[in-house]
C-alpha cells in the first residue's frame, strides 16, 4: 500500500494501525496512527490537540479504510503532528 505523507513523500506501509493514546492513566488524550513502512522502520502521529477524540477517531478510521480498499491514500492534509 501506498501512502502520500507529504508533498513528494510517498511511502510504501506494510501496515497502519490507529490507537487511542494512553498517557499511562487509563485517560485517553488522542488518537495515534502507526504506519510500518515497508522498510521495517515505523512512522507515529498523533492528531492535534484541537481536533476531537471522536472527531480524530472517525477521521483516522476512514483513512484506513480508504488506504485498505484502494491500496493507496493522502495522508498529508490531515491535521496530525509526528511523534
Amino acid at each position: 500500500m501506498r501512502v502520500l505523507f507529504d508533498s513528494g513523500v510517498l511511502k510504501e506501509v506494510d501496515s497502519v494501525e490507529v490507537v487511542p493514546m494512553d498517557v499511562g492513566t487509563g485517560q485517553i488524550i488522542g488518537t495515534q496512527v502507526n504506519f510500518i513502512i515497508a522498510d521495517g522502520d515505523s512512522i507515529k502521529y498523533i492528531y492535534r490537540e484541537n481536533v476531537d477524540i471522536e472527531t480524530s477517531g472517525t477521521r483516522a478510521l476512514e483513512f484506513v479504510q480508504k488506504l485498505y480498499q484502494n491500496g493507496f491514500a493522502d495522508f498529508s492534509q490531515e491535521p496530525v503532528e509526528l511523534l
